[in-house]
């Protein structure tokens, strides 16, 4: 597990197109208080074509839950959202 997404610039091209869509995105900066982290077979280079981008976050207090839906609903449609990120990896 990595935290930072910053040796993804250097990996596979499929890695680079991943760590550029993260950026462009911002949501690790909107969900910096939940400590996101990218896991899943794409940063450890063992994906298939089949595969995403999985995000895991921590939450310690049940009263946050709603600030996460929160920013969910900031930026729109999360399935359009993760959608428009796999067209832009190539994925879909």
């Amino acid at each position: 597990m990595f935290l930072s997404i910053d040796y993804l610039k250097t990996g596979n091209e499929r890695q680079s197109r991943a760590h550029e869509a993260i950026l462009e995105s911002r949501i690790f900066s909107e969900l910096a208080s939940f400590t996101p982290v990218l896991c899943g077979t794409i940063p450890i280079e063992v994906d298939i074509e089949e595969s995403d981008l999985d995000i895991i976050m921590e939450v310690h207090d049940e009263t946050a839950l709603p600030a996460f839906a929160q920013i969910l609903q900031l930026k729109g449609d999360p399935h359009e959202e993760l959608l428009r990120l796999g067209e832009r990896m190539g994925i879909i």
